[in-house]
C-alpha cells in the first residue's frame, strides 16, 4: 500500500488544495470559511510552473492565469485558479483576486515573495519533496467520495468545533476560522481513507497532516519578518551546480594564478573569517530564479535589509583590495555576503565542500607543520 508521508509527512499542498477547493463553498455553513485565497511560494519560478502543470493536468481541477480581471469567466465552485505573480503583476490585480468567492483563488510566486504579498493571511512554501510524494493517483476514487458521501462529510464538519485538534488549538484567534478550514481537509481525506484502506492509514494520514499544519501556520509569520529570505538564498547557493559551472572557491588570502584566471572570469567565490566576495554577475546567475518576480535591484535591497550583504554603494557592492602573483593588488568589487547566513543544514561552508586549496596555501601549510614537528 502506497504511504502517504516521507520527509515532510503529507503531500500536504495538493491535498490542501484540492479537497479546499471542494469544500470552501459549503463550509460557510460549518463556520470554517477560507475568507481570503492562498499564496505559495515556490523557490523559483520552474519549480511553480512544473507545479501548476502537473496538479492541473492530474486533477482537472484547476487551471491557470497570468492576469485577472472581474469580468473573465469563472471556473465551477469546486475548482481553483492559479494566478502566477510577475514583475507586470499589480498589488491591486492581487488584492482582487483574492479575494474572489466562487472558487479557490491561488496566488503563487516563483522566487521571493513582493512586499504587497508578505502581509497576507495564508502563505504557505511549497517544498520541493512534495512533487514526489503520491495523492493524484488516488484522486479519482476521492473525487467519488466527495460527491457520493455527501451526508457523512457534512456530519464530520459538524463535529469539527468541538475536535481535538480546534478545542486545542492555541495559535492566533484570527486565524482560528483558518485553521479549522485546514482541519476540515484533513478529517474529510482522513473518513475517505478509513472507508478504502486501513484504520491504521487514515489515523496516521489526520495526524501527520495536522502535524504539518501547525507547522505551516507558525512559519507564517516569517513571510511577513522576512527570516525566510535567508534560508531561500542559502538554498539557492548550495544547490547552484559549482563543479558543472567550474567555480572556484578560493581563500582571499591565498589567490593563485587559476583563482585569479577564475576570479576575472567572474567564475570563483572569494572568502575570509567573515564574508564570501561573489562577483555581482555570478551572484545573480545563481538568483536567476528570483528575477521573475522582482528587479535585481529589488532584490539586492532585500538581501541588505535582512541583514545578508554587507554595501556601501548604489550598486549594493563593496570593493575589495585582492593581492595575487608576485603581491599584485587589484581592488574589485563584490558582494559581501555574510558566511554565517548560507551555511549547509549540516552547519558547513562552502569552503568545506567546494574549495580548490591553492599551492601557495599547500606550502604555507606544510612549512607550518614542518615547524611544529
Amino acid at each position: 500500500m502506497e504511504r502517504y508521508f516521507e520527509e515532510i509527512k503529507v503531500n500536504w499542498t495538493s491535498i490542501s488544495i484540492y479537497t479546499g477547493s471542494f469544500l470552501r463553498f459549503i463550509m460557510k455553513d460549518f463556520g470554517g470559511f477560507l475568507d481570503e485565497g492562498i499564496v505559495i511560494v515556490a523557490d523559483n519560478e520552474i519549480l511553480a510552473g512544473n507545479f501548476i502543470s502537473d496538479y492541473c493536468m492530474k486533477t482537472l481541477n484547476g487551471c491557470k492565469a497570468t492576469s485577472w480581471k472581474k469580468r473573465k469567466k469563472h471556473p465551477g465552485n469546486y475548482c481553483c485558479i492559479f494566478l502566477v505573480v510577475s514583475k507586470t503583476t499589480t498589488e491591486e490585480e492581487v488584492i482582487e483576486f483574492l479575494q474572489e468567492q466562487d472558487f479557490l483563488p491561488i496566488i503563487i510566486s516563483g522566487g521571493v515573495l513582493p512586499e504587497y504579498l508578505r502581509s497576507r493571511k495564508h502563505i504557505f512554501r511549497l517544498h520541493k519533496s512534495e512533487l514526489e510524494i503520491g495523492f493524484y493517483d488516488k484522486r479519482i476514487d476521492f473525487q467519488k467520495y466527495l460527491i457520493q458521501n455527501v451526508s457523512e462529510i457534512c456530519e464530520t464538519l459538524e463535529n469539527l468545533q468541538s475536535s481535538i485538534a480546534c478545542t486545542e488549538y492555541t495559535g492566533s484567534i484570527e486565524m482560528k476560522n483558518s485553521f479549522k478550514f485546514f482541519v476540515a481537509i484533513g478529517s474529510v481525506y482522513a473518513k475517505y481513507l478509513r472507508k478504502n484502506y486501513s484504520e491504521r492509514e487514515a489515523f496516521t494520514f489526520l495526524e501527520n497532516y495536522l502535524r504539518e499544519t501547525l507547522k505551516r501556520f507558525e512559519e507564517i509569520p516569517k513571510f511577513s519578518s522576512g527570516d525566510d529570505i535567508p534560508e531561500l538564498i542559502s538554498e539557492l547557493i548550495w544547490d547552484f551546480s559549482w563543479a558543472e559551472k567550474g567555480v572556484k572557491i578560493a581563500n582571499v588570502n591565498y589567490i593563485d594564478e587559476k583563482a585569479y584566471e577564475s576570479l576575472k572570469a567572474k567564475c570563483a567565490v572569494l572568502y575570509d573569517h567573515q564574508f564570501y566576495y561573489f562577483p555581482p554577475e555570478l551572484f545573480m546567475e545563481i538568483c536567476s530564479s528570483l528575477i521573475g518576480t522582482m528587479s535585481e535591484t529589488e532584490l539586492k535591497k532585500r538581501l541588505k535589509s535582512e541583514g545578508i550583504i554587507k554595501c556601501d554603494s548604489a550598486d549594493y557592492t563593496s570593493k575589495k583590495t585582492i593581492y595575487y602573483e608576485h603581491k599584485q593588488k587589484e581592488r574589485l568589487r563584490f558582494l559581501w555576503v555574510y558566511k554565517d547566513k548560507i551555511l549547509s543544514p549540516e552547519n558547513l561552508r562552502l569552503e568545506d565542500v567546494f574549495e580548490v586549496v591553492s599551492e601557495n596555501k599547500k606550502s604555507e601549510e606544510v612549512v607550518v607543520c614542518a615547524e611544529i614537528m
